[in-house]
């Protein structure tokens, strides 16, 4: 019995961790240009207009809202940003770029099949499509990205 709920802990505190790494806070500062992550994706800000501090946040597809919802190949990402104040911001200004590092699999989806990275509009209640492009050239070096004008939550999907 003492073996059974040792075991049981022991997975407790390894799932635990590894959730734990799904998500990552961040300082970011006027000027920089950088990138935060999340497992296979994240958000990159080039010469920063912001200074505060980006949530990345990957998430389950398992409850997906929204009407005309892709199926998802990752989990989400969620890119969150608040300022030096402490209020949320919602709009992007600059060059910012969320991405996903896509496998040889997805590559070809993405070529083939309409694989894109979608935005959730949480005023529409709907996904749309965020314009996708190919970054990388190579095996276990391709990612897809996209410019984005709101912080929030995206997917990659078809």
């Amino acid at each position: 019995m003492k073996k059974l709920l040792l075991t049981v802990l022991v997975l407790v505190l390894a799932f635990s961790t590894i959730g734990a790494t799904l998500a990552s806070v961040n300082a970011l500062k006027v000027g920089e240009t950088t990138s935060f992550w999340s497992g296979r994706a994240g958000v990159t800000f080039v010469d920063s207009r912001f200074t505060g501090t980006v949530t990345v946040t990957r998430k389950s597809t398992d409850k997906v809202t929204g009407a005309n919802a892709p199926e998802f190949t990752q989990r989400l990402l969620d890119v969150r940003l608040v300022d030096r104040n402490g209020n949320k911001v919602k709009f992007v200004i600059g060059p910012v770029y969320v991405y996903f590092k896509v496998t040889d699999k997805e590559m070809k989806a993405y070529d083939t099949q309409g694989l894109r990275i979608w935005y959730f509009d949480s005023w529409k209640n709907e996904w749309t499509k965020c314009e996708t492009v190919q970054v990388g050239n190579g095996k276990n070096g391709n990612e897809l990205a996209c410019r984005i004008r709101v912080f929030g939550l995206y997917g990659l999907g078809q």
